[in-house]
């Protein structure tokens, strides 16, 4: 029988996967970060050029998230692959991609029922509440 892994091994693979999701979802174009005419918003623009940064340091594909328009899809492919390029991230034409983020994405309906049904108060949780001895 081979010896058990080390303590802590299971755990440390668990966190692993934990921070790859998460580089995964940071390396993530949303739509809403696109603006009607094509181009990214404030916050998309800063957005790429944070995962300029990151995409230096490593080898993770660039994900936009697919819409409907096949056609708005590739261009903005190609409006982030030229950019990250000007930014000298190697193959950046390969590493961008369409698809579809493994992160569900809700409704604003479904972040207010998720908000409105999150436990209120109790035992071992502020509940929202501030807490602390009042002075």
């Amino acid at each position: 029988m081979p010896p058990p892994p080390p303590v802590g091994s299971n755990v440390r693979a668990i966190q692993q996967q934990q921070m790859d999701g998460a580089l995964a979802d940071r390396l993530t174009i949303y739509r809403h970060e696109w603006l009607e005419n094509g181009s990214l918003g404030d916050y998309g623009t800063r957005h790429l050029q944070d995962i300029a940064a990151i995409a230096a340091e490593t080898s993770h594909p660039i994900l936009i998230e697919q819409g409907p328009n096949a056609p708005l899809n590739e261009s903005r492919r190609e409006i982030v692959a030229t950019f990250l390029a000007d930014q000298h991230i190697r193959d950046a034409d390969r590493r961008v991609i369409i698809g579809r983020p493994a992160a569900p994405g809700i409704t604003a309906d479904d972040a207010i029922e998720i908000y409105e049904s999150r436990p209120q108060g109790g035992a071992g949780g502020s509940g929202g509440a501030s807490g602390g001895s009042p002075r």
